[in-house]
Formats: structure tokens, C-alpha cells, sequence
């Protein structure tokens, strides 16, 4: 299978009939070169799977995956069963899987309308753990002193932004303040300046009648003492018309 030779391989029996007794074994997300021998039995006794054809289907944290033979990581040989577990077959947890025995050798799937002889085995389970290494895995470098450092100022800068940001963030809660202040002053002071031009255009509206009014006082006045003189010359007169009488 590999050309190293390098594989993880595990072998137990499998039964048609009887729950798995295969021993638990794990295997690691993502690895490529895991195999899995199964000697199918029928109650114990090796079953001839000569001439059938076989799927291994799987179920898994990935959903559900088959492996067919020939061509796709199945391999039959009497009672034996080769699995090659592809990396697509299996996530992270606890994996299920199930072998489909048809009576046919053909490579496609074989059709159950003119073949219905189909044996499915027991379930056996089997768990896979995730990979220490992975996208996320940071490589170590010599430079870690240096990183730890620059991680720390990152930090500290981080945290006096925070603190800035908390600051400007109250300024600018004062400055609304003072600003809803200064707005409220300023209709104060607009209605106040409202009132004042009010009172003011009574003021001059007053003035202008009280100046009315004195100017009528003065021609009344004016027309009293041109009435007194004529008064007077008219007395002088007749005094004077008395005196020569």
C-alpha cells in the first residue's frame, strides 16, 4: 500500500450475525495509512466471500462515507476483508462502520432490482482523535524570548489604548454634557433676548404716545396763552373804555 511500508495496521473478526467483538483501537485525524484487516465469520466460522462484492460504509463526525471495492480502498480475499481508511472516512469521535456483502463482482454498484441477496454485518465502533498539529498550530522558533516580549508590549500597548479609549470616551461624555448645558443656556438666553426686545417694542410704543401726548399738552398749552393775552388785551381795553367813559 505505501512504498515506505510505513501503516497502521488493525486486524480482528467481524461477525454477520453476532454484536463486533473486535478490540478498540484509535486512529489520528488526517492520517493516510491506516488499515484495517477483518476476517468476516458467520457465527464464528470464516464466511466464504468469494466472487462478492463489498462496501464499507462509515458513519462519523464527518457525515456518511462508503469505500467499495475494487478500485476504492476494498479489498476481498476468502473470509478476508481489506480496508484501506481513507482520511475522507472518518473525524474526530466515535466512528461506525458496517461491511454491505453483495452477490456480485461487478466494480459498479451492484443492482438490487435483479440481485437482492445482501448481507450486512454487525456494527463495530472505532475512535479517531484530532491531531495535535494543525492550521492553527504555531511553530517554536529561538526567537520565543523576543516573541514573548513583543507579545507582553502588544499587550501593554493594547491595554493603554483601552485606557485612552476609556478616557476620550468620558471627555467626550462631558463635552455632549457641557454642550446639552451650553444649548439649554443658549435658548435660556435666546428666550430671555425674546422677552427683552418685547418689553423694549413696549417701551418705544409707550414713548411714542407719551411724546404724542405732551406734544398735544404743548399746543394746548400754547393756545391757553395766546387765549390769556387775548384775555388780557381785551381787559386793558376795556378798562381803558371805562376810564374815558
Amino acid at each position: 500500500m505505501d512504498g515506505n511500508g510505513i501503516l497502521k495496521r488493525f486486524e480482528g473478526a467481524i461477525d454477520l450475525k453476532k454484536p463486533g467483538s473486535l478490540r478498540p483501537f484509535e486512529v489520528v485525524c488526517g492520517d493516510t495509512v491506516n488499515v484495517l484487516v477483518l476476517t468476516v465469520t458467520d457465527l464464528g466460522e470464516p464466511a466464504d466471500l468469494t466472487g462478492c462484492f463489498v462496501k464499507a460504509v462509515f458513519s462519523s463526525s464527518v457525515g456518511l462515507a462508503v469505500e467499495e471495492s475494487p478500485d476504492h480502498g476494498v479489498t476481498v480475499d476468502e473470509s478476508e476483508v481489506t480496508v484501506e481508511l481513507y482520511p475522507s472516512s472518518f473525524g474526530p469521535g466515535v466512528v461506525e462502520c458496517e461491511l454491505q456483502i453483495y452477490s456480485s463482482t461487478e466494480e459498479a454498484e451492484p443492482d438490487l432490482d435483479e440481485c437482492d441477496l445482501l448481507v450486512t454485518t454487525e456494527r463495530f465502533n472505532f475512535t479517531c482523535r484530532g491531531a495535535l498539529l494543525s492550521g492553527e498550530t504555531i511553530p517554536t522558533a529561538p526567537g520565543f524570548p523576543l516573541l514573548s516580549e513583543t507579545t507582553a508590549e502588544i499587550a501593554a500597548a493594547e491595554a493603554q489604548r483601552e485606557a485612552t479609549e476609556a478616557a476620550r470616551a468620558a471627555a467626550e461624555s462631558g463635552r455632549v454634557a457641557a454642550e446639552e448645558l451650553r444649548a439649554a443656556a443658549e435658548n435660556a438666553r435666546a428666550l430671555a433676548e425674546s422677552s427683552r426686545a418685547a418689553a423694549e417694542s413696549n417701551r418705544a410704543a409707550a414713548e411714542s404716545a407719551r411724546q404724542t401726548a405732551e406734544t398735544a399738552r404743548v399746543l394746548a398749552e400754547t393756545r391757553r396763552v395766546n387765549a390769556e393775552d387775548l384775555r388780557s388785551g381785551r381787559e386793558t381795553a376795556r378798562a381803558a373804555a371805562e376810564t374815558n367813559r
